[in-house]
């Protein structure tokens, strides 16, 4: 009512002037002129833009009676019987007539803030600043929106629009929208007094609303801004071309020609905007496509007829496509069958070959197993200069014990005999270490013996100490009551490796650390050796126990392949993680020995412990 009222008062300034309401020239009955819009203004659109524009154009030509039109959508105009020549209308509206109407734009309305009369219209998305769960187009699903008309192209088409390029239904989008007809409460009225989550307007009239005092910028957040560098008012959506002032078919050529030319020199004055030949729409159809509105409304319907007219050109293209496979198809069958004589010829020939090829696999698969042998003593050839390292590093030490005992006069002391036992004891470790390999190379089972655990960590760790220079501190926290079936050599090699590989990662340690500890579970005993290093990259703990798969400065290579395969003889297996606190642990879990079998008697399981003077700090 309240913009029926507006366009009254516009109407009524016009026809108040002397020269509107004239009953004719001086010749003597003007040339009837009539101008039709479609209603889905804003109220300030008829005094600033149509008012003004009627008027001069009745004051440049005093031969014409214009006169108004107004429908209420552009279906009632398109079902009106009257006859107009001119149609005022947002570019929404006009690409909607266009094709039903035969209209032709002549003049585009450009404010004089943009470049290019094809970006003259946005509309921007308003919540409150302090609703700090509307972030993004998608929080806005399923609230409540308020707009001042459903017509209006910039202040509510163009947002549905945005809200569709970000791949949602807006017919489907909010839980409610409400629309206030340009009266009040107006948009931001209802949204600032919660009736609504997200107002719609057109760019720009937030802007007006600072400027007038009606709301405090502090108060408002734009959702979804588009808004540029230098752009004097804010966007949430594409710009696109504003009002259309169009001809219809009917119109007398003089007429339109005299009306565009007065238009295009209509004086500026202190208005903001000025009328400039049509530009590019294209944007609109765009907008429509997208919404499928006007000429687009047929993509709603499924019928067959309106998807062959939506798919007219991939329908053409598939039928055309069918066509040529089935002109394929008719060439590939003669092709086949001449191949198929052909193929039937080789087939004879292939046979005959095939006792050949047999005999040439035969030959292959027994050179393969060739390089698998040579493979196998690469590996433990490896395997021994790896692991004999470290007893014959005892052996040196000892012998160096010795000699520098004989220098001091002491040869014959407790001392030396204690040392020449470590050296026959470290060299008994050497032969056990070739024996062990030559069972692996030759295949031979491994001899299980009954073992205390704590007494190989207890030989390993001093071994260990003896045959490297380490910072590292040894903690052991291993049960004497745990027994298990196991080659004590070959376990010996086992924790020695990862002890090794432990000391390694904590060269550049300040205070390192290595814990050894055991504990019994459920039918098995786990024994774990951790360290308080940097850990290993988490891509390369999968890959631990491959020979050659971890690079070498890593200390994890062929000793860790070693210690799997150990742990596997012994039907147990290894596992490995960076502990949370920091630093690797490497875990073995072996079977348990029943409890009602007896611990090992007699003598002790670790050889005799070395004299302290001659341990390697």
């Amino acid at each position: 009512m309240g913009k029926r009222i507006v366009f009254l008062i516009a109407a009524l300034i016009c026809v108040t002037d002397p020269a509107w309401s004239a009953g004719g020239t001086a010749e003597g009955v003007r040339t009837p002129v009539r101008v039709a819009f479609v209603d889905n203004f804003s109220p300030s659109f008829y005094i600033t833009t149509y008012a003004p524009t009627i008027q001069y154009l009745k004051e440049k030509f005093p031969e014409y009676q214009f006169e108004s039109l107004e429908f209420a959508s552009t279906d009632a105009m398109w079902r009106s019987s009257e006859h107009f020549d001119f149609v005022v209308s947002s570019s929404g509206a006009f690409a909607k007539m266009r094709m039903q109407m035969g209209l032709d734009e002549v003049v585009m309305r450009k404010p004089v803030s943009v470049n290019k009369a094809s970006e003259s219209v946005s509309g921007v998305m308003l919540v409150l600043d302090s609703r700090s769960d509307l972030q993004t187009i998608g929080d806005l699903r399923g609230r409540v929106m308020v707009a001042e008309h459903n017509r209006t192209f910039g202040g509510y088409v163009a947002l549905l629009d945005e809200i569709a390029r970000k791949g949602y239904d807006p017919e489907r989008f909010f839980a409610e929208e409400r629309f206030t007809e340009y009266q009040y409460p107006d948009s931001i009225s209802l949204l600032t007094l919660g009736r609504a989550d997200v107002a719609f307007l057109s760019s720009c009239k937030w802007e007006d609303l600072i400027r007038r005092g009606r709301v405090k910028k502090d108060t408002l957040r734009v959702i979804n801004e588009r808004t540029l560098p230098g752009e004097r008012c804010a966007r949430s959506t594409v710009k696109l071309p504003g009002e259309i002032f169009a001809t219809t078919s009917s119109v007398a050529p003089e007429v339109a020609k005299n009306i565009a030319i007065a238009l295009l020199q209509m004086p500026r004055d202190d208005r903001d905007w000025e009328w400039v030949l049509a530009t590019d729409i294209m944007g609109v159809y765009d907008v429509l496509e997208r919404l499928k509105l006007g000429p687009y409304s047929y993509l709603r319907d499924r019928t067959p007829a309106v998807l062959f007219k939506r798919y007219r050109m991939q329908i053409t293209l598939g039928v055309l496509l069918a066509v040529f496979i089935a002109v394929l198809a008719l060439l590939h069958i003669y092709r086949t069958n001449e191949l198929v004589r052909r193929k039937t010829q080789e087939l004879t020939e292939t046979i005959q070959e095939k006792e050949s090829l047999i005999g040439q696999v035969n030959r292959t698969q027994q050179y393969l197993h060739l390089l698998e042998r040579t493979n196998l003593v690469s590996q433990l050839s490896s395997m021994f200069a790896h692991e004999i390292k470290q007893p014959v590093t005892n052996i040196i030490n000892y012998a160096a014990g010795i000699r520098m005992l004989a220098d001091m006069g002491r040869g014959g002391e407790p001392e030396t005999r204690a040392a020449l036992n470590a050296i026959a004891d470290q060299a008994q470790r050497v032969a056990d270490i070739v024996e062990r390999v030559r069972a692996y190379a030759k295949g031979r089972p491994t001899e299980m013996s009954l073992c205390r655990l704590s007494e190989i960590i207890d030989r390993l760790v001093e071994n260990f100490r003896l045959g490297q220079s380490s910072r590292a501190k040894i903690v052991k926290s291993v049960p004497r009551d745990i027994v298990i079936s196991a080659d004590p050599v070959a376990l010996e090699l086992l924790f020695l490796n990862l002890l090794r590989n432990a000391d390694q990662a904590l060269r550049n340690v300040r205070a390192p650390v290595i814990r050894v500890s055991a504990a019994s579970c459920t039918g098995y005993v786990r024994v774990s050796v951790s360290d308080n290093g940097p850990g290993v990259p988490e891509h390369l703990i999968g890959r631990l126990g491959q020979p050659g798969a971890v690079p070498e400065p890593s200390g994890l290579g062929l000793g860790i392949a070693i210690a799997v395969g150990i742990a596997e003889k012994h039907k147990g297996h290894l596992e490995f993680q960076n502990r949370p606190e920091g630093g690797f642990v490497a875990t073995v879990s072996l079977p348990a020995v029943s409890q009602e079998r007896p611990a090992p008697a007699g003598e002790p399981v670790s050889r005799m412990k070395q004299p302290e003077e001659f341990r390697v700090s």
